[in-house]
């Protein structure tokens, strides 16, 4: 399949027509991706359900915009690879607050948060980097026998 057969197969499915300058950015800026991947991440696009806060659609309903599928494959491919990569609303994985509360210095004992320094917390991008990379990990050995573990200590086989 070429980037002009996905193109076409995503205008068909959001009843969009095809023109020639969507196809050239889609081409230029996808054209250095595998078939695979834009497949994945427009998999990915389709089960967003997040809310356009814009137009009240949701957002896996929308014609995926060639620059967001292109960010989309990065951020699959960063966990692969072991590396972060933010989504670019973030500093790094923290997005300053100025108004609320904080954990406070004791559990239970959350402070105002001072505006003029202001507070730190997690981007969702950085949780959904660790929830992959948690999900990668190998699994945990199983616990062994008292005879596993003496054939062990013993060098046996």
């Amino acid at each position: 399949m070429s980037i002009e057969k996905i193109y076409a197969d995503v205008c068909e499915e959001k009843h969009r027509k095809l023109t020639d300058g969507e196809l050239r950015a889609w081409q230029d800026v996808l054209g250095e991706f595998s078939d695979s991947d834009i497949d994945a991440a427009l998999r990915r696009h389709r089960h967003n359900t997040e809310v356009d806060d814009f137009t009240g659609k949701v957002l896996g309903d929308l014609m995926p915009m060639p620059a967001a599928l292109k960010l989309s494959i990065e951020k699959f491919n960063s966990v692969e690879t072991g590396k972060f990569r933010s989504c670019g609303k973030c500093q790094e994985g923290w997005i300053y607050v100025y108004k609320g509360l904080t954990v406070g210095p004791n559990p239970g004992d959350p402070q105002p948060i001072d505006p003029k320094v202001g507070a730190v917390r997690r981007c969702q991008c950085f949780h959904e980097y660790c929830a992959r990379k948690m999900h990668s990990l190998p699994d945990p050995p199983q616990k062994r026998t008292q005879r596993q573990r003496t054939t062990v200590l013993k060098g046996m086989p």
